[in-house]
């Protein structure tokens, strides 16, 4: 069964510290390699639109995003990079 994205949102943390810089590039590497691995690339792309949505505070926005790409959260949450 399928949830709404949950508004809050996750804490984020480091084992050490990161510019805001470095946290960018992590995820840019993140978001290039990860298709590389397993699973269709369009919804690599649509669940990486929807992180940078999430990221701008459009809520709507995401949810469509992940319901247009037929995207399954069962918990409501995305996976965190």
């Amino acid at each position: 069964r399928n949830e709404p994205l949950k508004k809050d949102r996750p804490k984020w943390k480091s084992d050490y510290p990161m510019t805001e810089g470095q946290l960018r590039s992590k995820r840019d590497e993140f978001w290039d390699t990860a298709p590389a691995f397993e699973g269709r690339k369009e919804i690599w792309d649509a669940l990486k639109a929807a992180t940078v949505a999430l990221e701008c505070n459009d809520h709507d926005l995401a949810q469509a995003i992940v319901d247009g790409a037929s995207i399954t959260l069962p918990h409501g949450e995305q996976s965190r990079e």
